[in-house]
């Protein structure tokens, strides 16, 4: 079940809100179907699909600012974005076991840029329990 809020203000800054919740309600689900996390904007500092279970929640703030047309711009650039999220969420075997004194929390600072191929983000993500952070290149639509 996915939950996402979006407002934007003075047509500059954004804010968005975003919660997930995967429950396992019956039979054991297959590894390769299991509910993951990990990678940009879904507990960005760990990699990709790093925390995997029967279930899952998760929860982010986002913001980012847009910047003013910049003057090197040209018909393949078309915006640019700078902003940063805080992500908390956790995913567990057995959903017996999920609770809030367990969640993981971690965030990110990106430039987000509106390319002619698409939108392409660049960063660095960090979470808690994790060895260090970690540098992104990520191409594609976020949501």
């Amino acid at each position: 079940m996915d939950f996402v809020k979006a407002k934007t203000f003075k047509d500059k800054h954004t804010l968005i809100f975003s919660a997930d919740l995967g429950l396992n309600l019956n039979n054991e689900i297959p590894f390769y179907d299991e509910y993951t996390l990990g990678g940009f904007l879904q507990m960005t500092g760990y990699p990709k699909d790093k925390l995997r279970g029967q279930s899952m929640a998760s929860a982010s703030l986002i913001y980012y600012y847009r910047l003013k047309k910049l003057p090197f711009a040209s018909s393949w650039l078309k915006n640019v974005y700078v902003g940063g999220s805080l992500e908390t969420g956790n995913a567990w075997i057995d959903k017996k076991k999920m609770s809030f004194e367990k969640l993981h929390y971690g965030g990110s600072l990106f430039v987000g840029l509106d390319t002619l191929i698409g939108p392409i983000y660049m960063g660095y993500g960090i979470a808690d329990r994790s060895d260090n952070g970690d540098f992104f290149l990520y191409l594609g639509q976020i949501f």
